[in-house]
């Protein structure tokens, strides 16, 4: 099960179900099937709502604590891009590994730049 014990709580405090997590999962790995970056937009039209900011790290943080802690995969999540303003095709954050959202992505890092390129091309040879 996608859902621990400790993300729970969260999840009784907000809209946003176990289902609606399975299902974000599901759609992030058809889209990297499809080698396919992932606006936040995208997400809401999947679900058939839009999210509050503060919801967010609700539906996608157990998504990266599943697949990249402890399975070991690429992180799926980094796939998920603005669409808009100055980090345009960019994520959020860049965890690259360690704890969830514990690095905000800066695109003139030219260093975190390089691994989150190439963690995104391995997310898009990972067959799902």
């Amino acid at each position: 099960m996608l859902i621990r014990a400790q993300s729970i709580v969260g999840l009784l405090m907000s809209d946003i179900t176990p289902d609606d997590i399975e299902k974000v999962w599901e759609y992030l790995k058809t889209r990297a099937n499809a080698k396919q970056l992932v606006y936040f937009s995208d997400i809401e039209r999947e679900l058939g709502r839009k999210l509050y900011s503060s919801q967010w790290h609700l539906v996608l943080d157990p998504i990266y604590e599943e697949v990249k802690l402890r399975q070991g995969k690429p992180d799926l999540t980094c796939i998920v891009v603005f669409k808009e303003g100055d980090k345009r095709e960019y994520p959020p954050y860049f965890s690259d590994g360690g704890p969830v959202r514990s690095r905000p992505f800066n695109p003139n890092n030219t260093n975190q730049l390089t691994r989150w390129t190439k963690e995104v091309e391995r997310v898009f040879s990972t067959r799902w």
